[in-house]
């Protein structure tokens, strides 16, 4: 009984230590919800619902581990494929977006930050089904989106 009590309450702070994903709002005005799924078979995924909820599902398994700034990176990369105009919306446009964001409100601010994230990011397969370019690529155009204005 003392382990289950000392478990849950190891749980309860290792998870209320992380930092909660910053407001998403969609194109249309909408609030997007985080969804917490230990089962998704991914970091994250942005879909929308049969009644046109736009909802963000986060794996805490695969984000959790992470610095801070690397998760809001992918939070704010699957808030970007709601929050950006649908005609705009790719994942290149997602990884921009992104971390333009937690570039302007400070979340990533200097170099170890922005090195650590490419190199993550860097690591990561390209897949041209769903549009994401291998890791090198993506980081290079992570690096340059990070740079720009």
């Amino acid at each position: 009984m003392k382990n289950v009590v000392l478990a849950a309450l190891l749980l309860f702070v290792t998870t209320s230590t992380f930092a909660q994903p910053l407001p998403c709002t969609s194109f249309s005005g909408i609030p997007v919800p985080y969804i917490s799924d230990p089962t998704l078979n991914n970091v994250g995924v942005a879909h929308t619902m049969q009644n046109g909820q736009p909802i963000i599902v986060m794996n805490p398994n695969v984000v959790g581990p992470l610095p801070d700034y690397v998760r809001q990176f992918w939070y704010a990369h699957e808030c970007a494929h709601h929050a950006l105009h649908p005609m705009q919306n790719s994942e290149v446009n997602a990884d921009c977006y992104a971390i333009k964001a937690i570039r302007n409100i400070g979340i990533i601010s200097n170099q170890q930050q922005i090195s650590t994230l490419l190199n993550h990011i860097s690591t990561l397969p390209g897949n041209i089904m769903t549009g994401h370019l291998p890791g090198p690529a993506r980081a290079q155009n992570l690096y340059v989106c990070f740079a720009t204005p």
